[in-house]
């Protein structure tokens, strides 16, 4: 069963899974979700990257467009562990077609990752 879930600080409702993802998508709402991860608690940053990463199931070209992969290279760094692991889960997300692999190189996320790999967490 799909797990409700409200994208809070988007003012939009989101089920889990390809209906809701692909809702967000067809509203062109990735944009705002990505400029939420600047700004909001952290709590909210978790829900926006889970959000995030059924959206990129559908669509990564808004993502991108989104210069998502810069934001979520940005919390790598973050202090909590949930945080760096979904924005690490969504960088993978986001390199699945080339554009992003090549986007993942421009921004140096790859060292990034690569650090992430001594946490503990």
């Amino acid at each position: 069963p799909s797990l409700p879930i409200v994208a809070i600080s988007s003012g939009i409702n989101a089920e889990y899974g390809v209906n809701g993802a692909q809702g967000i998508v067809n509203a062109n709402l990735i944009k705002k979700l990505v400029e939420k991860l600047k700004t909001e608690t952290d709590e909210i940053k978790q829900l926006v990257l889970d959000t995030l990463h059924y959206c990129m199931k559908v669509d990564t070209d808004q993502a991108l467009s989104a210069e998502a992969m810069e934001v979520f290279t940005s919390l790598l760094g973050h202090s909590m562990w949930e945080i760096r692991g979904k924005a690490a889960r969504d960088i993978m997300d986001i390199s699945f077609p080339l554009e992003g692999k090549k986007r993942a190189v421009k921004v140096r996320c790859i060292p990034a990752l690569v650090k992430l790999l001594a946490d503990k967490n």
